[in-house]
């Protein structure tokens, strides 16, 4: 507010007396809706996670196919074998098979409560001789309790089965044979390895098996992602050599390589192929209050501005209307997120130094997962099929003893050791197996005991070693069966735990045996030393005596009792130690001063 005073002196006119000016706000309120006043955040989260994963070994015997996974729902049947014993009284023995052993019998209850549905995770060893055996097994046990049923003339028979308590019609027992072959053919059909692989290069795992893998209405297809050997980092970094050996018409480039070369000492090559699915869903929901968008707008009167003067002029005045907007947003929404992933990763690696390997890299078009091809190299322990020996023992027995050798004589064999391996120098171990041996026969190599595994070192490649091996009867047997002498690797022996199981299997081994023997062959090869005559010695008046009479006065003048002893009675009795090689007893006599025997007459 300002006041102006005029007041005029001479010839001075003084015309505006009072005028006043002031700003006046009856009522006003501002509102700025650029920014967020208030706001309230509240979030709920829960996430649940499940992860399958299955690996085959990583042990190298049993790596390869044989460690193939098969992964399999099913129902677990519970079944009971048991051995069935029929007393023959006419013959006082245990009824017995063919081969002499007892009969056996299957029982199954589908109904038992401890049947229940499962995951069966079992490698392809495992399928083809453990599961499958057990299954043909139980097949001929059911098969064989039809039949002394007599099902086949009388199919309404009620059987009585060994080791279960209650009866079984012959329906029954048909039907359990049918499920059991049907799970025999099931997995033989999945046991056999598709050859037809050739065609499919892990080069094309993401275009053909990826989407396989995982695949739905809105699934994308894949077709500019490497899954190619060489990383491409490195392929940015090649350089081509001069005078590079090429194919002719070859255009393959790095890009689509298949296969991989590296070598044993322990360094390993890993490589996965992974794929990733996330579906994610975004929707309203009414959560502490549903969604809410909107706007309110508020308008008053107001006076903002006077003006005015006393003379000539009145009073000016600017009336304005108050305004006010309010915007409302409450927002509440549910999300869940589905994510699917599967990957598959190998790792190719060898302990020994000097191995290397070969591989070309496929696909299994039923199941997605790797197939590797050996196509050369060279390896020790295990041998890998596809690949050169580095150890490949040979042994020859080039001596046999004769046939007759005397009980207090010893047995020699002469045998030869080389390594037809690539290797310049192997270690090999060389051991009998004393499991056959059950006469406590002594075995002597180079002149030294050989009972367990004797090991040579620094076995040169195409070298032949030779080496003398004695066999000594033991303390009571002439007869025993052969024994098997082994030649292998000295980590195949290290490692005999794992190679007796599943080397054999695989053809992997190569452990090489010759029979120990002297008589015989084939499977009636043995170990014989001669054996002698029983030993005999006089008994009664012979041998108090050492001579008899016969005369006039002798009790009976046409017949002599004599009287002879067993001094091994303690081992077998005449009978049991001549009844397979005794033809005829003589005895022989003369008379005092004599020179000529004469043989005794015997009734």
């Amino acid at each position: 507010m300002g006041n102006d005073v005029c007041v005029g002196l001479g010839a001075s006119l003084c015309q505006e007396l009072w005028s006043f000016h002031t700003d006046a706000k009856v009522f006003g309120y501002e509102h700025d809706l650029g920014g967020i006043v208030q706001k309230v955040e509240k979030t709920r989260s829960t996430q649940f996670t499940t992860t399958w994963s299955y690996q085959t070994s990583t042990d190298p015997w049993t790596a390869g196919a044989m460690s193939d996974v098969f992964v399999v729902p099913n129902l677990n049947v519970m079944y009971r074998e048991a051995h069935v014993v029929n007393w023959k009284n006419e013959s006082c023995t245990v009824e017995q098979t063919a081969d002499e052993k007892l009969p056996v019998t299957t029982t199954i209850n589908l109904e038992d409560e401890k049947n229940q549905p499962a995951l069966a995770f079992f490698s392809r060893y495992h399928v083809e001789y453990v599961k499958l055996p057990e299954i043909e097994r139980s097949i001929e046990n059911i098969e064989h309790s039809i039949s002394l049923c007599n099902c086949t003339e009388s199919p309404t028979n009620i059987c009585s089965v060994a080791g279960e308590g209650k009866k079984k019609s012959c329906d029954e027992l048909g039907e359990q044979v049918t499920y059991l072959r049907s799970a025999r053919d099931e997995w033989r059909e999945n046991l056999i390895m598709n050859d037809d692989f050739k065609e499919n290069s892990i080069v094309n795992w993401f275009e053909e098996v990826g989407p396989k893998l995982m695949t739905d209405e809105n699934d994308l297809n894949i077709n500019d992602h490497s899954s190619a050997i060489t990383p491409q980092t490195l392929l940015l970094g090649a350089e081509e050599i001069e005078n590079q050996p090429k194919k002719r018409n070859d255009d393959t480039n790095l890009e689509e390589v298949k296969r991989i070369q590296f070598s044993g000492g322990g360094s390993t090559f890993s490589m996965m192929l992974s794929k990733e699915k996330v579906w994610d869903r975004v929707g309203l929901s009414c959560w502490d209050g549903c969604n809410a968008d909107y706007e309110n707008t508020i308008e008053g009167p107001g006076l903002d501005d006077l003006k005015g003067t006393v003379k000539g002029i009145g009073v000016v005045t600017d009336i304005k209307l108050l305004t006010a907007k309010i915007h409302v947003t409450h927002e509440s929404t549910d999300e869940s997120t589905d994510t699917e992933s599967t990957s598959i990763r190998f790792t190719l690696g060898d302990d020994e130094p000097g191995d290397e390997f070969v591989v070309d890299l496929y696909y299994d078009e039923k199941f997605g997962t790797i197939i590797f091809d050996t196509i050369a190299g060279r390896s020790k322990c295990p041998h890998e099929t596809g690949t050169a020996a580095i150890e490949d023992p040979r042994l020859i027995i080039k001596s046999y003893p004769p046939q007759h050798v005397f009980p207090d004589e010893d047995m020699v064999f002469e045998i030869e050791l080389s390594n037809l391996g690539v290797g310049e120098e192997s270690q090999f171990v060389l051991y009998a197996q004393h499991r056959d041996n059950e006469g406590s026969l002594k075995l002597l190599l180079d002149g030294a005991p050989f009972g367990g595994s004797r090991e040579f070192t620094n076995i040169l490649k195409d070298t032949t070693y030779k080496k003398t091996l004695v066999i000594q009867r033991g303390p009571r047997l002439f007869q025993y069966s052969s024994l098997d002498l082994v030649m292998e690797s000295a980590c195949e022996d290290a490692n005999s735990h794992n190679n007796d199981l599943t080397a054999s299997v695989f053809n992997e081994t190569k452990s090489v045996s010759q029979k120990l023997f002297n008589r015989g062959a084939g499977e009636n090869a043995v170990i014989e030393f001669v054996k002698p005559c029983p030993r005999v010695e006089w008994a009664g008046e012979l041998k108090r005596d050492r001579h008899f009479v016969i005369n006039t006065n002798s009790d009976d003048e046409d017949n002599l009792l004599v009287t002879v002893f067993n001094p091994n009675h303690g081992e077998d009795s005449f009978q049991d130690m001549t009844n397979d090689r005794l033809e005829k007893v003589l005895l022989f006599y003369r008379e005092l001063g004599d020179l000529r025997w004469s043989t005794a007459r015997t009734e």
